[in-house]
């Protein structure tokens, strides 16, 4: 019996706060370069560990979004999710992969549906994309959105175990450190590319090769026996 193995690569660097906010802005417009809002590391709220990104809008109004720096966009398919969670009042997390050409001029997004969020639990809100409809993006943000549909302004919320891969369905959440279960596999491995926490990361994953699959992979799925 052999061992099918499937290789995943998440993309962003500081998927959940582990050590600082490093690599992250808080803003109020979608397409601010430099942080307009309230972010720090929290230890009071976790998913996968006790830590996440805080922010506390202080523009006026109520929304914020929390994105990363820009990275190198390549035209594929890909999945983004991140987990958030509010602290009162009625909220909605939405997703975005924004493009911005080589001179870092914005050129528009990808979005996701709205997902209703609580005080009580955590909401994962997830987007998977086809190549952007933009020919001239070189960069993209990962960024994800919250809103208040009944306004409270300047109400906490926290967003932690951000993943963003190739690939058309949301998978599990991975980062170098750790792995949630990931259908009938069994997590081999997980490491980072570079500094742990600042760098892309990886997961192994394994499965005897006589069980049922259930689905198909995709994305950057490595097979071997």
């Amino acid at each position: 019996m052999g061992t099918i193995q499937v290789i995943r690569q998440n993309l962003v660097a500081n998927p959940r706060a582990t050590v600082n906010t490093t690599g992250w802005i808080a803003t109020f417009f979608f397409d601010d370069a430099t942080s307009t809002e309230t972010l720090v590391r929290s230890t009071a709220q976790g998913r996968s560990s006790n830590t996440s990104f805080a922010v506390t809008p202080i523009t006026t109004g109520s929304d914020a979004y929390l994105k990363t720096a820009k990275m190198p966009y390549s035209f594929d398919s890909w999945s983004l999710s991140a987990y958030f969670k509010v602290t009162g009042g009625t909220w909605y997390g939405i997703m975005h992969q924004q493009y911005y050409n080589a001179g870092g001029t914005y050129l528009g997004a990808q979005s996701s549906a709205a997902s209703f969020g609580s005080s009580s639990a955590w909401t994962r809100v997830a987007l998977n994309t086809g190549p952007a409809p933009y020919p001239t993006a070189t960069q993209c943000e990962f960024a994800i959105s919250v809103h208040a549909s009944h306004p409270t302004p300047h109400v906490e919320f926290f967003v932690t175990d951000c993943l963003m891969e190739q690939g058309s369905t949301t998978k599990a959440f991975f980062d170098g450190d750790s792995a949630d279960t990931f259908s009938t596999y069994a997590t081999l491995n997980t490491g980072w590319f570079g500094t742990a926490n600042a760098s892309s990361s990886f997961a192994e994953f394994g499965i005897a090769s006589a069980q049922n699959l259930g689905s198909v992979l995709d994305g950057p799925d490595v097979l071997g026996f």
